[in-house]
């Protein structure tokens, strides 16, 4: 528990926060809509219920304001205090008492991040002011984080994202080709856009031919956030590059040998790339996605991070200005003598609604309408959390909480799709999982309101007076 257990045990039984949305996951403009639950132990007056809703971003450190001071600064995107009590009122003792209430999203609210540089992070905090039979006033605190996800259909974007390319890498060693000898990388992407969940598939074929032998040629899934300054062309930007999944492609490939590359990548559960609007990238036949370049460069054991010399973000951006991009990259590298002689980084793009043609096709117009519920079931996704990711610990020491701490922590899910025909074995698996895990879930939870119920029949019944007519007894 946090700090004074005393009033949970003495007073409070249970204060808590439901959402309709079991999992918690939102597109903005969306309806939050919930409960508040209060059980006490003793009677109890309600003086105030209060929810609020809030969202903001910050940078993790410090920030150079306009006037040149530094200070830890954030901006908000949702801060909404709604009021549950018109009055106080009166709570007996093992009695649950609901508290409705709805909110609406802003539309124009970013997707949740955490990141080593940056925030982005909504919660709801529920609040209960109320006295004890001492007459003491208290307060008790709920709170849990929900994810804001903004929507990027695949299906707006130009066929070449769908179009697989193919990319070679040659490496040449001595003075001339005869003498040293050279490498060459030549690989196929299947496309370039994907949604959590599906398989990016490479082949293509790593010629050694050299008198050295390949370490390896590995391919690493990496995620680029760029926090912005107020200027989103200055040098303060800050650019953070992290490696979710690392697979190899080949292994000891042996001088003057020549192996065949095949390999599926798995996405896991991320937040979307950053897409704005009818962007002009989209009506030229530039990338959607450009990486920024003349950084200076520090590396760690897990993470590159690219930042300006002065390693703050020079003055905060607007409301309305984006405060942070989303942008993923395949980088594929080939490693001899303990040295990365080639690389390549191979901009991707995820998002959140999967592209039609990737989905089951039928020819014949009598089952289009088994089409579009297959389509329909498919296009679902589940939210789910990825595992790398740092749980947030919600709480403040100043407040009182009636769960362990562990239970204030929140991670941020995204939208996953197992089932979709180019989905991975392994995304198969784990939804396969996750339903056995709910459908367990869900039945012992049914068996413990069951027993709940019978118990209180029980109590019920053996604590009822019956009123017997007063009528006399004949012999």
């Amino acid at each position: 528990m946090n700090t004074l257990l005393g009033l949970s045990i003495h007073h409070i039984q249970e204060f808590s926060i439901e959402l309709e949305k079991k999992d918690g996951c939102f597109n903005p403009g969306d309806l939050v809509s919930g409960r508040i639950v209060v059980k006490a132990r003793q009677n109890i007056e309600l003086e105030q219920v209060t929810v609020l809703l809030y969202g903001s971003a910050k940078p993790k450190g410090r920030v150079r304001t306009a006037d040149s001071s530094t200070s830890n600064t954030e901006l908000i995107y949702i801060h909404k205090i709604l009021r549950l009590l018109s009055s106080s009122q009166n709570l007996n003792s093992n009695v649950e008492e609901y508290l409705a209430f709805e909110e609406s999203l802003p539309l124009e609210i970013p997707t949740s991040v955490e990141s080593k540089s940056a925030s982005i992070l909504y919660l709801i905090k529920a609040q209960l002011v109320f006295k004890t039979e001492e007459n003491e006033t208290k307060t008790v605190t709920a709170i849990r984080g929900i994810t804001i996800v903004e929507p990027f259909d695949l299906n707006i974007l130009p066929p070449r994202y769908f179009e697989p390319p193919t990319y070679h890498l040659a490496k040449k060693f001595g003075l001339f080709s005869c003498t040293g000898g050279s490498i060459k990388l030549t690989f196929t992407i299947c496309r370039l856009a994907f949604v959590c969940g599906e398989n990016i598939s490479i082949e293509g074929r790593i010629e050694n031919k050299t008198d050295r032998r390949v370490d390896k040629v590995a391919a690493v899934l990496q995620q680029v956030i760029m926090v912005m300054s107020e200027d989103e062309s200055s040098e303060a930007n800050i650019l953070d590059v992290s490696d979710i999944h690392e697979d190899n492609l080949a292994l000891f490939v042996d001088e003057g040998s020549s192996i065949k590359i095949e390999r599926n990548f798995p996405i896991p559960p991320l937040p979307p790339s950053t897409f704005v609007p009818n962007p002009p990238e989209l009506l030229e036949n530039r990338p959607l996605i450009e990486m920024p370049s003349k950084k200076r460069m520090s590396f760690s054991s897990s993470r590159l991070s690219i930042v300006s010399a002065s390693n703050k973000l020079a003055l905060f951006p607007t409301r309305n200005a984006r405060f942070l991009k989303v942008l993923y990259q395949l980088s594929v590298k080939v490693k001899t003598g303990g040295v990365e002689v080639m690389e390549i980084n191979v901009p991707l793009i995820i998002g959140t609604l999967p592209y039609d043609y990737m989905l089951p096709k039928m020819h014949s117009k009598d089952k289009c309408k088994e089409k579009e519920e297959i389509n329909a079931s498919l296009k679902s996704p589940i939210y789910k959390q990825n595992r790398k990711d740092r749980p947030v610990s919600l709480c403040s020491s100043n407040e009182i909480y009636l769960c362990s701490r562990t239970q204030l922590n929140f991670v941020n899910k995204y939208p996953f799709y197992p089932n979709l025909p180019t989905s991975s074995k392994q995304s198969q698996k784990l939804n396969k999982l996750a339903t056995a895990i709910k459908v367990e879930t869900n039945l012992i939870n049914g068996l413990r309101r069951g027993r709940k119920e019978n118990d209180e029949e029980e109590s019920l019944s053996s604590e009822t007076t019956v009123q017997l007519p007063n009528v006399p007894i004949e012999d």
